[in-house]
């Protein structure tokens, strides 16, 4: 039998953003995504494309 996959939720941005990540194996966002999404200014009114950002961690939090 498949052995069950854990999951950790991490909380980034003073805990007002939060993803579910695999606890041990597969990619896990950090704090790099956090810091790409921290430089969109807090005013930024367009469209934004997250090509190639590994899970799309930075993205969503943008959004």
């Amino acid at each position: 039998m498949a052995e069950a996959q854990r999951f950790t939720v991490d909380a980034f941005h003073r805990g007002r953003f939060h993803l579910v990540q695999p606890a041990e194996r597969g990619h896990r966002a950090g704090l790099d995504a956090m810091l790409l999404a921290g430089a969109v200014p807090r005013a930024f009114c367009g469209q934004l494309a997250d090509l190639g950002a590994g899970a799309g961690a930075a993205g969503l939090a943008v959004a």
